[in-house]
């Protein structure tokens, strides 16, 4: 077998088109760099922090914010990478490392959003987090 010069998080499809290689992971077809995996992990983690109200509300806002903001980012990257797969072989751990980082503080920020407002309302708290997750995600495109 090949040896790929970047990791299996960095892409399995990418694997396969660029150096006929598969690497036997178990991530969707569709996920190809990992992303969607990472960010339901980072969700998880996020919400073992979190209790009541400010759980319940994390948890709801959540399924809008990846459905609604996360996937089209993790969809506008998997795009980019595509689009030149053979060009951007080099540069996918990068792509991959920021695209991570941007969700994981898209993620955090909601936890802490849902932390700061634990005395508010169920909706109050789901909207903040909404938004917020919405301004975060602005920045990053």
């Amino acid at each position: 077998m090949k040896k790929l010069p970047f990791s299996c998080l960095c892409g399995c499809f990418l694997a396969l088109q660029i150096y006929g290689v598969e690497c036997g992971c178990q991530k969707p077809f569709w996920d190809i760099l990992g992303l969607y995996q990472r960010s339901c992990q980072a969700v998880n983690n996020a919400e073992d922090d979190l209790v009541g109200k400010a759980k319940e509300a994390f948890e709801e806002a959540m399924s809008d914010v990846v459905a609604n903001q996360i996937m089209p980012l993790i969809n506008h990257v998997n795009a980019l990478v595509l689009e030149d797969a053979e060009g951007v072989a080099h540069d996918v751990e990068n792509i991959i490392s920021n695209a991570t980082n941007d969700i994981d503080d898209v993620i955090r920020h909601a936890a802490e959003t849902a932390k700061s407002l634990i005395d508010h309302e169920l909706e109050e708290i789901k909207e903040k987090i909404i938004d917020g997750a919405a301004t975060k995600i602005e920045e990053v495109t």
